[in-house]
């Protein structure tokens, strides 16, 4: 499922718990953990709990959302698109579930497109089809 990579099913904190237990399915309680894991080594904390130290600030979280968007989405990183939205779901879902209010309009904003094989952008069907 991640290709090897070793990661922690369980963390520490309150606010960990609360997020875990929130999801249903095992596959994704792995998967949005991972994805989890992966914002906090971009942010450099090891606990989960300190991910809401701005929790009074929204605009800081979303800030900082947003960058690691960015992080992923250009080089050397380039993470394709559905590897963006998962992880971008799995933090979405953290901060949702600790009651910290986020504008996932603004945010989303920064996932970019998904592209086709074929190179061109997905984002409309019909322009699509009128190619």
């Amino acid at each position: 499922m991640f290709r090897g990579k070793t990661f922690q099913l369980s963390l520490p904190g309150n606010s960990y718990r609360i997020f875990i237990e929130g999801l249903k399915s095992p596959v994704t309680k792995a998967a949005y953990s991972y994805a989890l894991q992966k914002y906090m080594s971009y942010l450099n904390i090891t606990n989960p709990d300190y991910l809401l130290i701005h929790q009074e600030y929204p605009k800081i979280i979303q800030n900082q959302i947003v960058e690691y968007l960015i992080h992923l989405k250009n080089p050397p990183h380039s993470l394709r698109f559905a590897t963006r939205s998962q992880y971008l779901a799995a933090i979405m879902t953290y901060y949702e579930l600790n009651d910290v209010p986020l504008s996932k309009k603004k945010i989303y904003r920064y996932l970019g497109v998904e592209r086709a094989t074929n190179g061109i952008k997905n984002d409309n069907r019909i322009e699509n089809l009128l190619l």
